[in-house]
């Protein structure tokens, strides 16, 4: 399975913590991330893209930052490239640490994906509402209702081809938003034994909160 890694170019210490803490990880492909706080209004209507400055982030009760948007942007282009390689692809942000002794099943989660085709899988994420989580028809998946962190999931072609049209790239919000707000139209799951956890913000800092 091929695997992306979004970065932010002048983050190559984010990049060089992933590689050391994620040497199993074999291969990977890199994009390079867009830093939202060097974009503007007319970059962003060249490209298509606008943002929806009517969301109010339900938690922090604040408008949807320029790191954010330039987040968004990022894992569209992400999508953009699984339509490309025309198979599910891993994709990680630079801050993953994937830890696959977590995940306690022999089966291979390419081999979850071909055999029950869930459009999107977490290998790690936050439920906002975890009283509402189901069962799937494997023993070692879950579905998501209300989930948050985009930091590691498999998306397949269906999924990203839906994500694509979607229309949120022309009313840009959070992309943790943009799953919860896609889990009726998206076969989302989630592994069970989570096997992919965040670095810590005090130790790598964050590029999406202003400063």
């Amino acid at each position: 399975m091929k695997k992306i890694v979004i970065n932010l170019k002048h983050r190559q210490d984010r990049l060089e913590h992933f590689m050391s803490v994620n040497q199993k990880l074999g291969d990977i492909e890199l994009i390079e991330a867009v830093n939202g706080w060097h974009i503007d209004h007319d970059q962003m209507k060249k490209n298509g893209f606008a943002v929806n400055h009517k969301w109010r982030d339900p938690f922090k009760n604040r408008r949807i930052t320029k790191g954010e948007v330039g987040c968004f942007i990022s894992h569209y282009n992400a999508w953009q490239q699984v339509l490309a390689f025309n198979e599910p692809v891993l994709i990680l942000e630079d801050d993953a640490i994937i830890d696959f002794y977590k995940y306690k099943s022999g089966k291979k989660l390419e081999h979850i994906v071909e055999d029950h085709k869930p459009d999107l899988l977490y290998l790690g994420y936050n439920e906002n509402t975890p009283e509402n989580k189901k069962d799937t028809e494997h023993k070692d998946c879950h579905l998501v209702c209300y989930p948050y962190n985009t930091h590691a999931y498999i998306l397949t072609p269906e999924g990203a081809n839906e994500l694509l049209n979607s229309g949120f790239h022309r009313k840009i919000i959070p992309v943790d938003e943009v799953f919860s707000a896609m889990t009726d139209r998206l076969k989302m799951w989630a592994l069970k034994d989570q096997c992919a956890s965040q670095a810590p913000r005090d130790s790598l800092g964050t590029d999406i909160e202003p400063e």
